[in-house]
């Protein structure tokens, strides 16, 4: 991690601000809150483990303790861009748990946001052709719609040119 950054929260009118989440060393990014408001899910990137998911309860303006935070991912393989459903009981996100950069969604308890089972394979992205590895991870984006999913896909192509000359 080059250097710490933290999720901060700006009143406009007043322009007070207010670091939301923060971790010691650390890297805090790509916060999104949950669709009825009430909690927000974020990934963490711990010195030099591969970056976590967690979801922090949501009361307005102020810090959130690290001891709020709910752990979403254990931090053994990469996962990162955690996105709601749109009912706020499954939070789909991009992981390298089975070595290629696939699509993963975890069920939820609708109440405390708990992981409840383990997270399963939304999209398998193993091609190389065409797969979620040939887009540059930050511009790796996808939304949550009813009943679908959209995201961005990177297309490797080649070709062979030959020339004869005279």
């Amino acid at each position: 991690v080059a250097r710490p950054q933290t999720v901060g929260w700006m009143d406009l009118a007043t322009e007070k601000k207010v670091v939301l989440l923060s971790y010691p060393e650390s890297c805090v990014f790509q916060p999104h809150f949950s669709p009825d408001y009430r909690w927000i899910t974020f990934g963490v990137q711990i010195k030099a483990k591969p970056s976590q998911l967690f979801i922090a309860p949501f009361r307005g303006p102020a810090s959130l303790s690290v001891s709020e935070w709910i752990t979403v991912t254990d931090g053994s393989t990469r996962d990162f861009s955690s996105r709601w459903s749109p009912d706020g009981n499954l939070l789909y996100f991009v992981s390298t748990r089975d070595r290629f950069l696939c699509l993963w969604a975890q069920q939820l308890d609708p109440a405390t946001k708990h992981p409840l089972g383990t997270a399963f394979e939304v999209y398998a992205s193993h091609h190389s052709v065409l797969s979620l590895s040939n887009v540059d991870v930050t511009s790796l984006e996808f939304c949550v719609t009813g009943d679908q999913i959209l995201f961005n896909l990177g297309e490797l192509t080649g070709n062979i040119w030959m020339i004869t000359s005279n």
